[in-house]
């Protein structure tokens, strides 16, 4: 008789076959584990011999100029590729760095060319000091020199982040406070000459007396005319949160009357 007319052997061999299957899965999920520990290995070894001889040298001179640069044109590749797709912010996120949320577009190419150079630019120096002086790298510590140092990149950029958004948002409230406008206001009413000019004067010479990002631009709103719900809706705030936020201010002595309707 032949296999198949055996009654239930396809019921049997199903499992077995599957059981085959699963197993040949499993070895190569533990192949490439295995290649990639080697190759993890192989790569901190090299590193090793590397870490060797930038320290015979204090980390200083001519080796650690090579690699510095070579972690420069590394990590600037990097963190181009990451601000691209977004994945410098999970990146953050998942380091509990987090730098704010990401632009939803990129107005200006030379905007994520200048953060990832000042993102690496202060990476390096953290991580000379860090990992190469203070010895934070180590052989045993399963990380190479580079994902080290990329994860240095990743601590280093929310600051720049921040102080980037920060301009970013104090042009735009500026420009709509500005006297590069038409003598009409926000929404329509004439505004003197001479009330622009004040308004102005008031802006910049309280604004940088602000240490919070969103009061600042609160009152910049404010002077430019925005009632509060349109302030709140800016700042993605309630009407409610802005009159707060200008009380406050206006306890310090830095901010004129609002008009809270429009």
């Amino acid at each position: 008789m032949r296999h198949a007319d055996v009654p239930g052997a396809t019921t049997r061999v199903r499992p077995l076959v599957e059981s085959l299957a699963e197993a040949e899965a499993d070895e190569e999920f533990f192949d490439d584990q295995a290649l990639r520990a080697a190759e993890s290995l192989r790569q901190r070894e090299s590193d090793l011999v590397l870490y060797n001889e930038l320290a015979l040298e204090g980390f200083e001179g001519r080796a650690w100029d090579r690699f510095a640069y070579e972690l420069a044109r590394y990590g600037y590749a990097v963190m181009m590729a990451w601000l691209k797709s977004g994945e410098l912010f999970a990146q953050c996120k998942a380091k509990n760095c987090w730098p704010g949320s990401p632009p939803e577009r990129w107005d200006d190419p030379d905007d994520r060319a200048g953060l990832a150079g000042d993102t690496v630019t202060t990476a390096i120096a953290a991580f000379k000091e860090r990992a190469l002086i203070a010895g934070g790298w180590t052989f045993d510590g399963g990380a190479s020199l580079k994902t080290y140092f990329i994860g240095r990149c990743v601590f280093a950029f929310p600051n720049h982040y921040r102080k980037w958004a920060t301009e970013q948002l104090n042009a735009r409230l500026v420009r709509a406070a500005g006297p590069d406008t038409d003598s009409r206001g926000h929404d329509g009413y004439v505004v003197d000459p001479a009330e622009r000019a004040l308004t102005k004067l008031r802006i910049t010479a309280g604004i940088a007396a602000i240490p919070d990002e969103r009061t600042r631009a609160a009152v910049i709103l404010q002077e430019a005319g925005y009632t509060y719900p349109e302030i709140a809706e800016l700042l993605d705030v309630t009407p409610k949160a802005v009159d707060g936020i200008l009380q406050r201010q206006r306890t310090r002595g830095q901010t004129s009357p609002a008009r809270r309707t429009s």
